[in-house]
């Protein structure tokens, strides 16, 4: 009877333990979405920015914008 109150805790160490690491892990994986998802919208907008210029990375350049550039 003596190690109730000791497993007791041991449980709810654990189970403590176990939320805090979960916790930081899935803070983690939503920063690094976040930072994904920056990086992707910031790709979109410069390339509707940028889209059919010259300045287009997809865009074929020809001999003459060579020249001028």
């Amino acid at each position: 009877s003596g190690r109730v109150r000791r497993s007791c805790d041991f449980a709810v160490g654990g189970f403590i333990c176990t939320m805090l690491g979960y916790w930081f892990y899935c803070r983690y994986n939503l920063a690094q979405h976040r930072i994904r998802q920056r990086m992707l919208k910031e790709g979109m907008r410069n390339k509707i920015l940028f889209e059919g210029s010259s300045l287009d990375p997809e865009r074929k350049q020809t001999g003459n914008e060579r020249s001028d550039s």
